[in-house]
This record gives C-alpha cells, structure tokens and sequence, in this order.
C-alpha cells in the first residue's frame, strides 16, 4: 500500500463530491420520471421488486409465491431480489415501489461501486483525477451502460469493487477483519448467481493469488485474512431457511 501524500487526501475530498454531483445528473433523469431504464428492468425486475414489497408490508413470506403455477419456491430464484440489501430495504420502505425508485436503486449502487473504486485508487496512492475518472467510467460506462436493463448483473457489478477494496485492504494490512468484511460482501456477489458474478469472482481469485505470490511479506501473513474472508463468504452464501418459509401457507388446489 502507497502512502497517500496530504494534499492528494484534500483533493480526494473534492473527487468526491464531484462524482457524487455527476452522479446525481446523470441519474437525475431517470430519477426525476422522465426516463425509465427500459426492457428487462421494467417487464422483469419490477414485478419482482414489487411482490417483495407486497409480500413485506401484507406480512407475508416472500419465499414463496403463488403467481407461478401452483405455486414456486422464490427464494430459490436467484432474480427475486431478496439477498440485494439496496432493494430489500428499499422494499421494506416502500408498499408499492415505482419505476423511480428501481432506478433510484439501481444508480445508488453503481454510485457505491465507483466510491469504492475511489478508495481503492486512494489506499494505493494514484491520483485523485484517476479515481473520478475511473468511477465515472465504471458507474456510468462501459458494461454498466450495456447491461443497465439487466438489473441482477449490475447489481454484481457494483460489488466487484467494493470487494475488490477491502480485499486490497486485508492484503494490505494482513487484517482479518478487512478479509472478513471483504467476505461478507463476496458473498452478495456470488449470490447474484450470473456471468458478471461468475466472472469477478475469477478475477478476485486471481487478484489475491497475484497478491500472495509478489507481496514482499511471507505467504502465511496473507492466509489469515483470505481464510476469514474466505469462511465469511462461505457462511454468508450457505443461507438455511426453515421449511415453513419455503413451503405454501395454503393448500395447492389438487
């Protein structure tokens, strides 16, 4: 890890704000209802968001849905929304979701995806130009802009790079709570359960192994922070539910 100098720190600060100002006007007209991010995120996504809405604020499970034929396990499919805490609690907040607010949530975490990547730019000393430009290239570019109908893979997106900061972070520090954070948040990455999550984990596998082989401390300092990260992110995704949850409350009309 760089040092950051002290007049680069200031600078960051204002990065920030300046991508965090760019955000909110690239995003404002889809925020302000003139726009709507169109096909998949509206005839897939929100019906999805909305039933985790409903089935949260009528005090009912959303494990299970009864739309899908004689009924079907959600929580089984990996679009349901129900493992992204951005719509969770964005669901919990709100009994009828509009188009705004999917795509409110959907920018909230392309924006935290770029913040990330700015604090990754900050712990390894580059420039703060770099970082803003690197976060609006990602938040804004790129595959965010291609994929942004696909709202389950620009979810995965947007954890990549928080992953990939605190990942740095344990290697950095050898810290097991840093691997064990970095962990936490894999683990909502691989739930996503798509390409783009399939694909980063790859890249993060290769990251910390290109870590282990060229860090000038000894091998076994990083396996404590990449066995916490790693049992983290194995707990976190392995989620049990009881049967009850899971199965109908009703009788399926045989």
């Amino acid at each position: 890890m760089t040092q950051v100098r002290e007049g680069d720190d200031k600078f960051y600060g204002a990065a920030t704000a300046m991508f965090l100002l760019s955000a909110f006007a690239l995003a404002f007209p889809f925020l302000s209802g003139d726009y709507t991010i169109p096909w998949d995120a509206k005839a897939h996504f929100q019906p999805q968001f909305a039933f985790l809405a409903h089935a949260l604020h009528s005090g009912q499970s959303p494990f299970w849905t009864p739309n899908v034929f004689a009924g079907m396990p959600q929580i089984a499919d990996p679009q349901s929304l129900i493992f992204s805490p951005f719509f969770l609690l964005a669901a919990w907040a709100s009994p009828e979701p509009s188009f705004q607010l999917e795509d409110g949530v959907v920018f909230a975490m392309l924006a935290t995806g770029g913040l990330a990547l700015m604090l990754y730019f900050r712990d390894r000393g580059w420039h703060p130009a770099g970082a803003l430009l690197a976060a609006l290239a990602f938040a804004f570019g790129g595959s965010a802009s291609w994929r942004i109908q696909h709202t389950g893979q620009v979810m995965s997106l947007a954890w990549l790079p928080v992953t990939l900061w605190l990942l740095a972070r344990a290697l950095d520090r050898r810290s097991m709570a840093h691997g064990a954070a970095a962990g936490a948040v894999a683990a909502f990455l691989v739930l996503g359960r798509d390409q783009v999550a399939f694909l980063s984990v790859l890249l993060l596998a290769a990251y910390a192994l290109f870590r282990v082989a060229t860090d000038r401390e000894d091998i076994p300092n990083a396996i404590k922070p990449l066995l916490a990260g790693a049992l983290t992110a194995w707990r976190s995704s392995r989620c049990r539910w009881p049967g009850r949850w899971i199965s109908p409350a009703a009788p399926t009309g045989r």
